[in-house]
């Protein structure tokens, strides 16, 4: 899922996705050269109980059922109001949690949510109350950014693609925070693409169960 507009720390939208995809291609990177290993660069005592904190303390979140061995866990700063936490495993599962300071230029839930328009990568788009508060609710495909990459000769030469990734979001506002927490699938074995939205919306709020906010 794509987008051009600013959100509300004055960075694009595109550039974010930019980042967020390199860093997916990264963690890809990793899965094939490190082969079953797992790795992090998280201090073990924040990833204890099976449970992720982030660096600030702000909130904490279950770890996400990705198969192991080969689970990768990658904490970076995206920018210099963003921060995030991701996790993938060999099959092109992936999950993320992005930590967005809003208190430079504060908008509402609702304004943010008028960037993000329905069309060929995104299917859905709905608000929805929770125990956390209004959140928005998207669901689509984010070309070329699953962890797998498909390689294939072409011309008499190897070329490399990476796959797409189905992916549902939760965004909301929390204080002074913007938090979007996102499970993606990567459609293997030709399966449909009502199959993996739906498998990417059950990932996300079973991920969405285990975070906390303090």
């Amino acid at each position: 899922m794509t987008h051009d507009a600013t959100v509300g720390h004055g960075k694009s939208e595109a550039v974010i996705a930019a980042t967020l995809l390199t860093l997916l291609l990264l963690l890809g990177g990793c899965m094939g050269s490190m082969g079953s290993m797992q790795t992090s660069n998280v201090p073990a005592a924040r990833l204890a109980k099976n449970t992720y904190t982030s660096q600030d303390g702000r909130y904490s979140v279950t770890l996400p059922p990705l198969v192991q061995p080969g689970m990768r866990i990658e904490e970076r700063r995206l920018d210099e109001t963003t921060t995030g936490v991701f996790f993938a495993d060999d099959f092109g599962t992936t999950y993320y949690v992005l930590q967005n300071d809003d208190r430079a230029r504060p908008i509402s839930l609702e304004q943010h949510a008028e960037q993000y328009e329905l069309g060929d990568q995104l299917m859905e788009k709905e608000f929805v109350d929770t125990v956390r508060g209004r959140e928005l609710r998207l669901v689509g495909n984010h070309v070329g950014a699953s962890p797998i990459v498909t390689r294939t000769e072409e011309d008499g030469r190897w070329v490399e693609r990476p796959n797409d990734l189905v992916e549902a979001w939760s965004v909301f506002k929390h204080g002074d925070c913007f938090y979007r927490v996102v499970a993606g699938v990567t459609p293997l074995h030709e399966r449909t693409a009502a199959a993996s939205m739906s498998d990417a919306k059950q990932r996300l709020q079973a991920f969405l169960d285990g975070l906390v906010i303090r």
